[in-house]
């Protein structure tokens, strides 16, 4: 039962279910799980580079006014933001957050909002920073109730308010969910935490602006990482007439599955029921990267951990899932992503194979570095081919002996590809670690 709390002048319940908070979770769309699957990457990737900043978090100061901690407040904004917000990326192209102090809140829509917190360490600090909230009144709240992430960095809490438009304060209310652990164990055997789930679970929840914002990026003339101006057209449509009127859901729904990304705006505008067939086609939910490559599906990785003579387990420093993962494409591809082709690889040779893409997701420059995360899209059966290899005994030898000349000799190759889409490699690297790394150290 969650603990309720009559202070006045506003009431706050603690402990609040999180199903209670934005409604039960019966049927996990695929689409959820697969940008679950992306952002424990992001995350991972985040956590490893800057894990002392993380680290800082917790010291007494990290919620003061100077620079340092402005820059980690940054950091952890610029960690929030790609679970909140459509996950349309391009290469080289590192989304943009909204301007404004690190302590401001961001409304990714006008009912939701995130705000760094990094003094919520505990129920009675989350109480705090919720009775505040609410005293102090959410001016910049557009509507009577909104749903507000609170983010220490090691955890997150999810806050529904209500009555924010009401003249008294004693009608407000807040309902706080737990403290959710957030950061993944580095060591562990999962990159998944509570904290994560219920953050992509609440950014991929049924929103009119965010299907809005998702159809807007996948035009072709836009770049992804633009905010997105106000609405361009009435979205939702007024209720128009003209032959789409008539026509059933169901096969309104088998034109939308025959449309191109490009058109579905467009087809989405028409009318009021071709806007609702194009919000139900869970296709525009998946998380594309360069406009070619949907992920529609979690693919698990099968590497195996070398085994050296004496029976020990030779691994990575982390968990490589941590930090990697592979999706099958909606061309039924596979997109590896988060395995690093320049620092600590497995050179394998693949003499004239087809590359059917590669790119590097940039994040956004923090704490006087930025985090690259490279791609590259292969047939399956190469993917098969690279697990079954990825433990031989010859690996090592290879790999100490060979793998810098290997590397110059396929960027050489490429350079001189006349079709970059087809690129075919000389040499594919694949290591359960990603780095960040330079420009040129990424496929």
């Amino acid at each position: 039962m969650p603990d309720q709390l009559h202070s006045a002048p506003v009431n706050i319940q603690m402990n609040v279910p999180l199903d209670d908070l934005v409604g039960p979770c019966v049927d996990r769309p695929d689409s959820e799980r697969v940008c679950t699957r992306l952002y424990e990457v992001i995350v991972g990737q985040f956590f490893r580079e800057y894990h002392h900043g993380f680290q800082q978090c917790s010291r007494s100061g990290a919620d003061d006014d100077s620079e340092d901690a402005e820059q980690l407040r940054t950091m952890l904004l610029s960690l929030l933001w790609p679970a909140m917000t459509t996950m349309i990326y391009k290469s080289e192209s590192q989304y943009k957050i909204e301007a404004g102090r690190s302590r401001e809140r961001r409304w990714p829509s006008n009912d939701l909002f995130f705000q760094v917190c990094v003094g919520i360490r505990s129920e009675a600090s989350l109480r705090s920073v919720a009775m505040k909230l609410l005293s102090e009144d959410i001016d910049d709240a557009e509507s009577d109730k909104a749903i507000g992430v609170l983010f220490s960095g090691e955890h997150v809490a999810i806050v529904c308010f209500d009555g924010l438009q009401d003249a008294s304060p004693e009608s407000r209310t807040a309902s706080c969910s737990p403290l959710l652990r957030f950061l993944p164990d580095r060591f562990g055997t999962s990159p998944s935490t509570p904290g994560i789930n219920a953050l992509v679970r609440l950014g991929q929840s049924p929103c009119a602006w965010l299907d809005y914002s998702i159809l807007y990026r996948l035009l072709t003339d836009v770049d992804p990482s633009t905010q997105v101006p106000g609405p361009l057209r009435s979205f939702p449509p007024p209720p128009g007439g003209g032959p789409l009127m008539n026509l059933p859901h169901e096969l309104l729904s088998q034109i939308v599955d025959h449309l191109d990304d490009n058109d579905l705006l467009n087809f989405a505008a028409v009318s009021e029921q071709t806007n609702i067939a194009v919000r139900a086609c869970r296709r525009i939910r998946y998380p594309v990267i360069d406009r070619r490559h949907r992920l529609v599906k979690v693919r698990p990785l099968r590497f195996q951990p070398q085994v050296l003579p004496n029976g020990a387990v030779l691994r990575a420093e982390e968990f490589h899932e941590l930090v990697a993962a592979a999706f099958v494409t909606e061309d039924d591809k596979v997109l590896l992503l988060g395995f690093n082709p320049a620092d600590y690889a497995l050179y394998l040779m693949i003499s004239w194979t087809k590359c059917w893409g590669s790119g590097t997701l940039t994040m956004p420059y923090v704490l006087g570095r930025q985090i690259r995360i490279p791609y590259v899209v292969l047939d399956k059966d190469v993917v098969v081919d690279l697990e079954n290899d990825a433990t031989t005994d010859d690996l090592l030898g290879r790999i100490s002996r060979r793998g810098t000349r290997i590397m110059d000799q396929y960027y050489q190759y490429r350079r001189g590809a006349e079709h970059p889409a087809e690129v075919r490699c000389i040499a594919i690297a694949v290591y359960c670690r990603c780095s960040c790394g330079s420009q040129d150290d990424d496929l």
